[in-house]
């Protein structure tokens, strides 16, 4: 009898894999195996939202967005891979949720009310930007850029190399990165035509003064990320080293792709869902 108990416990096993389910505890055991929570920056949040409860629940579809969108905003994008989080088991979150306490309260409540439609949240951000072949990689990887070293050492964000197919000018740079980046504009600082070999980039926020001068003093020609400030600006114009602001959302999207592509190789379907860029530039 236990014999045959066994022999069904393991034709169980097998069909799970071969048609891609399995616990949610499990895919998030293999998750952090992969991309470790003690890796974030301290006061990040990362790691599942909701309760204990849906642990024992099977996952056979994930969805992985850069941003936590509530569905009634999602229907009024104009995308035609229209997304509903009930056709979900899990919604994996690069950024976290950015409510009023109120509203994370009630998503939260959401997630972990019994026969609840909303599938559990989980986040992974900083740890994804700091880890060898996370974001960060894969924003460089895609510009064409040799990686030599890590920006910050002390926090494992940013990367710096040389351009693999070595020293371009810098318009030709550009359009490089409008090409690769599917971007039709970006903003920049020290625009002279000068050739460019060593750059640094950063996943998302990096252009603070901070960053940028730590790009600069380890002797990056030109500095690429998101989220330009006018002290950042500032800094960098004084400085002469090139800036190019190419927007947090696009530089974090190979990333978000990339990491699609890891939890999909833990076997399980995975759709990516590009939001796009939350704003419109205006024109006179």
């Amino acid at each position: 009898m236990d014999i045959l108990n066994d022999t069904r416990k393991d034709i169980f096993i097998i069909y799970e894999l071969m048609v891609g389910i399995m616990k949610t505890s499990q895919l998030l055991k293999k998750i952090e195996d992969k991309i470790p929570l003690e890796l974030a920056l301290d006061n990040d949040t990362v790691g599942f939202m909701g309760s204990e409860e849906i642990l024992d629940k099977d996952i056979k579809k994930v969805l992985v967005l850069m941003d936590y969108i509530p569905q009634e905003q999602l229907n009024k994008l104009k995308n035609e891979n229209l997304i509903k989080y009930d056709d979900f088991d899990l919604v994996i979150l690069h950024h976290p949720p950015l409510f009023l306490e109120n509203q994370i309260n009630k998503l939260t409540r959401d997630i972990s009310a019994k026969n609840s439609y909303h599938p559990p949240v989980y986040v992974i951000h900083s740890n994804w930007d700091i880890l060898k072949g996370g974001a960060c990689d894969a924003l460089a990887d895609i510009l064409g850029v040799n990686i030599n070293q890590v920006l910050d050492p002390q926090t494992g964000i940013g990367r710096i190399g040389k351009l693999k197919n070595g020293s371009v000018y810098l318009d030709d740079f550009v359009e490089d990165v409008l090409h690769n980046l599917s971007l039709n504009q970006l903003r920049m600082v020290n625009t002279e035509n000068t050739l460019i070999n060593n750059v640094a980039v950063v996943s998302g926020f990096g252009l603070n003064p901070s960053l940028i001068k730590m790009a600069h003093d380890k002797g990056a020609d030109l500095y690429l990320s998101g989220d330009l400030t006018h002290p950042g600006a500032m800094l960098a114009k004084n400085l002469g080293i090139s800036l190019i602001d190419a927007s947090h959302h696009a530089t974090e999207l190979p990333g978000l792709y990339r990491l699609g592509e890891l939890i999909s190789q833990i076997g399980l379907d995975v759709q990516v869902f590009d939001s796009k860029i939350p704003w419109k530039t205006c024109y006179l």
